[in-house]
């Protein structure tokens, strides 16, 4: 299935994978810019991971991790003037760890920490981290599209159209995914922008892969896809059909005569006697 189904590429981190007649060439899916900006917006993050379940007195052990978080921190912030050569991005830079440091510094000193107080810092910081979201999407497209372009440049017009493309992303991160966004706008596919999720849909080149970050595994799963989309025409009649759960249907009749309702969408279910008014 594999052999007949054209060229594959993978993206999954930062690295993207193009298996092309027999070749496997392996290009960065970021860059650099990306992964500074990124850097600096989960300091703030880590901060709040750190502190979130304190509403007075900090403990010792908590200061102490506090202490050598501030000398990362501390050892960042040396470095944004030759990071940063955009004036805007390399004074958000400094902004953010320094506002980082205050924080610190304050705990530390008072060694108490009030649930309002943190608040106050993550509002403090909500407009800058937005803005390196942003300016981290820009870098991350923009690099993404360089790198595919180039690869694509070997591709006969044929093979691109036979491209398959598979995306690995984390659960929690998976609405929406760039990636998943710039693929389907580059091949011409429909897409529901910052919305999208992958579809099921009979031709769709894409497949996003959930925690999967290899690009063998990746390549398995296209070759599951094109056996399972045969195996479903031929048995079902319906070359979705095993993109689904293949005890679905059955397991909603079952279900829904245990509990009561229709079949309809939306249809809430009766809850069983014994949980009835708890």
């Amino acid at each position: 299935m594999l052999a007949a189904s054209g060229p594959v590429l993978v993206q999954y981190g930062d690295t993207l994978v193009l298996l092309h007649r027999g070749e496997r060439l392996e290009r960065p899916a970021t860059d650099e810019r990306y992964h500074e900006l990124k850097a600096v917006a989960h300091v703030p993050f880590a901060l709040y991971l750190l502190l979130s379940g304190v509403d007075g007195p900090v403990d010792v052990a908590l200061l102490d991790k506090l202490v050598s978080y501030e000398a990362l921190v501390e050892a960042a912030l040396a470095t944004i003037d030759g990071r940063f050569s955009d004036p805007a991005q390399r004074e958000r830079q400094q902004r953010i760890l320094t506002r980082s440091l205050s924080l610190i510094g304050r705990v530390a000193r008072e060694k108490r920490l009030t649930s309002s107080e943190r608040g106050a810092f993550v509002r403090s910081q909500r407009a800058d981290i937005v803005q390196n979201v942003r300016d981290a999407a820009y870098q991350n497209v923009m690099t993404l599209h360089a790198q595919v372009t180039a690869l694509a440049a070997r591709m006969t017009p044929e093979e691109r159209a036979r491209l398959q493309v598979v995306i690995g992303t984390p659960h929690m991160a998976r609405p929406g995914n760039l990636s998943l966004q710039y693929f389907t706008a580059w091949l011409g596919e429909p897409s529901a922008g910052r919305h999208a999720d992958e579809r099921i849909a009979e031709g769709a080149r894409v497949i996003v892969a959930e925690n999967i970050f290899d690009a063998d595994r990746s390549v398995a799963l296209v070759g599951t896809h094109l056996v399972d989309r045969a195996a479903a025409a031929a048995f079902f009649d319906d070359p979705l059909r095993l993109d689904r759960d293949l005890l679905s249907d059955a397991a909603e009749e079952a279900v829904r005569a245990l509990f009561g309702g229709s079949p309809a969408p939306g249809t809430p279910l009766r809850a069983p006697p014994h949980v009835a008014g708890e």
